[in-house]
C-alpha cells in the first residue's frame, strides 16, 4: 500500500495550567495532569512581576473547568521556558475566549515564540472566535 508512518508519540508532555495556585495541580475530567504555572520551573517572572491570576465571568456548562476557568494575565513581556529534549514537538495552545475578572480581553493581544520562530503574532482568542 502507501508509505504510512507511526503515529507521533510525544518525548515531551506538558500540560501547564494557567492561573492555578501554587497547590493546586489539577486532574482534568479526561485524568490528565496539569500542573500550575506559579512557581512551577517552567515560568520565568518578567522584571516587573506584572501579571495576576483570573478566573472566568461566566462558565458554558459544555467547557470543562480545567484548563479553561483560570488565566495567568501578564501586563508586561512574560517568558515560559522548557527543557525539551531534541527532536519534533507539537504546541497546542488552549483557550476560552470569555471575559476573565479583571482583564478585557477584547483588547489585548499576545505573540508567541520559540528558539526565535515567530508561531502567533498579535493575537487575540476573544477577537478571532467572536468577530
Amino acid at each position: 500500500m502507501g508509505d504510512e508512518s507511526a503515529a507521533y508519540t510525544p518525548t515531551d508532555y506538558i500540560l501547564l495550567n494557567c492561573g492555578t495556585s501554587s497547590s493546586s495541580d489539577s486532574i482534568s475530567e479526561e485524568g490528565q495532569k496539569w500542573i500550575t504555572n506559579e512557581g512551577s520551573k517552567f515560568s520565568i517572572f518578567n522584571s516587573k512581576n506584572t501579571l495576576f491570576a483570573s478566573t472566568v465571568s461566566r462558565q458554558d456548562q459544555s467547557i470543562t473547568r480545567i484548563p479553561y476557568m483560570t488565566a495567568r494575565v501578564f501586563h508586561e513581556t512574560f517568558t515560559y521556558s522548557f527543557l525539551v529534549s531534541p527532536g519534533l514537538k507539537f504546541l497546542r495552545l488552549y483557550f476560552y475566549p470569555v471575559q476573565y475578572s479583571g482583564f478585557d480581553g477584547s483588547t489585548s493581544f499576545f505573540y508567541v515564540t520559540a528558539n526565535d520562530h515567530l508561531l502567533l503574532q498579535n493575537f487575540s482568542a476573544y477577537l478571532t472566535l467572536f468577530f
